[in-house]
């Protein structure tokens, strides 16, 4: 009897040890990965690093529950005081607060600009911060833009940044600002050495189509003149036609269409202007536009979109062209979203367009690509 107690004290104290044995290694895995956390290079990595340790920290509370999950180890030479709690403080559901709950678009903003920080993987940082930036600036949180736009090092893509902010300064009615950022985005990019790579070209392009877009014609021609090559200069004065046309400067946009070397990019610079001629009830001076196309294609298309803005307004013989009326009717901005839908969709269907009007926005990859021209 004696020899079985023995026994079983012995089993009961080799299965205490085992048990405070696998506790204490859980408790060294958990703080050698959130020492790992600390520097680690980038806030996603930090985060499942630190999901890891909390996972080792909640094992060890429910296998062995008389254990404590709050210790203090040395490893290393390194005293680490840490528990359950202060390893749960530090993950994301509560570093992010109410960005989760509900989900804030400036706050996720901000932390996917620091995730990026620390990450060394060629000029993919630079370009992943220029996406944040403009997007903070859609999102309205034109400072942090500013901000993000600022810890870019790589010039092409500051550039290309403050550019798409701009635009988005120009399409919220802050003209002012859109032009002081211009500014500094041209600044920035007289410091770039273009080389083989034309990024710098395809920056000025799209500085000029924010200028355009921010209202400053003379300032995006003047832009769009300084850039050297065909394809690219082409381009930019396309879009400044469609933004004259767009704002009611028909001559102006003409004028602008009538210096584009590019047949396409003329092409597409003319069929805008007939579109905005459509939607504003000149259906005469859309058709004559519309004439002046070489291209059989963009013809073809601007002319199905002047048919659509009569068919929109009620008169297949012409429209309504008292513009008081169609206000009133609700037509005009109806039919003007429907016609430019129509052309855009057709700009995209068939690859023309780019910088602003949509396409790969990245300017080293699009010089890489050859899609200037």
């Amino acid at each position: 009897m004696i020899r079985w107690t023995l026994a079983f004290c012995f089993v009961m104290l080799s299965c205490g040890a085992a048990l405070a044995d696998d506790a204490k290694l859980l408790r060294i895995e958990a703080a050698r990965l959130v020492l790992a956390a600390e520097t680690a290079d980038f806030v996603g990595k930090r985060w499942e690093l630190l999901r890891e340790a909390h996972a080792k920290l909640l094992e060890i509370r429910e296998r062995y529950p008389s254990k404590s999950t709050r210790f203090q180890l040395n490893l290393s030479g390194v005293r680490v005081n840490l528990s359950l709690e202060d390893v749960a403080a530090m993950l994301p559901e509560q570093e992010l607060g109410d960005c989760l709950s509900p989900p804030s678009v400036k706050c996720l903003l901000a932390f996917a600009s620091q995730a990026i920080q620390g990450i060394d993987d060629g000029w993919r940082p630079a370009e992943a911060l220029a996406g944040i930036a403009m997007a903070q600036a859609r999102a309205g949180d034109i400072t942090g833009a500013l901000q993000t736009a600022k810890g870019i090092d790589d010039e092409y893509y500051r550039a290309w940044a403050l550019a798409g902010i701009a635009a988005a300064q120009a399409m919220a009615g802050d003209s002012g600002g859109a032009t002081a950022t211009l500014a500094s985005a041209l600044q920035t990019v007289e410091g770039i050495d273009d080389g083989e790579e034309r990024g710098g070209t395809l920056v000025m392009v799209t500085i000029a189509m924010a200028q355009a877009a921010a209202g400053d014609i003379t300032g995006a021609l003047q832009t769009a003149e300084g850039v050297d090559d065909n394809g690219f200069r082409a381009s930019s004065l396309a879009f400044i036609a469609a933004a004259q046309a767009t704002a009611g400067d028909i001559t102006g946009a003409l004028q602008t269409a009538k210096g584009v070397d590019d047949e396409s990019f003329r092409a597409i610079a003319l069929a805008g202007i007939a579109a905005e001629q459509a939607t504003a009830g000149d259906i005469t001076g859309a058709l004559q536009t519309a004439k002046g196309i070489d291209d059989e294609s963009f013809r073809a298309w601007a002319l199905a979109g002047i048919a659509v803005a009569q068919a929109t307004a009620g008169d297949s013989g012409g429209g309504n062209r008292n513009p008081r009326k169609r206000a009133a009717n609700g037509q005009g901005h109806r039919r003007r979203v429907e016609t430019r839908e129509g052309f855009g969709q057709y700009r995209r269907c068939t690859g023309h367009g780019g910088g602003l009007w949509g396409g790969n926005r990245n300017p080293r990859q699009r010089a890489a690509n050859g899609r200037g021209h």
